[in-house]
């Protein structure tokens, strides 16, 4: 995110190897659990934000997802009604 401008990285703590004062291993039902970690403080890039959060953009993304929904529910339904035509009726 921080190399597409959306946020700048204000500070950055780590990684802390394992096991050291900041980052003991953790217990786990397999023994110790040592990972490497870090965490960084950023704030977002408010001009590369406002364009995502127009109505706009806001509109245009809404209709792509009810679109896709569409799209699946009628893929499913095709899907359930070719089922129910190739199965055999029960006798009676």
């Amino acid at each position: 995110m921080q190399r597409t401008g959306l946020v700048h990285i204000e500070e950055d703590y780590g990684p802390f190897d394992s096991p050291s004062k900041h980052n003991p291993c953790m217990r786990s039902r397999w023994g110790p659990l040592c990972k490497s970690w870090g965490f960084v403080i950023a704030r977002y890039n408010e001009s590369k934000l406002a364009p995502l959060c127009t109505p706009d953009a806001q509109d245009a993304r809404i209709a792509s997802i009810a679109a896709s929904v569409a799209e699946r529910t009628a893929r499913i339904e095709a899907k359930s009604h070719s089922r129910a035509k190739s199965a055999k009726p029960a006798l009676v």
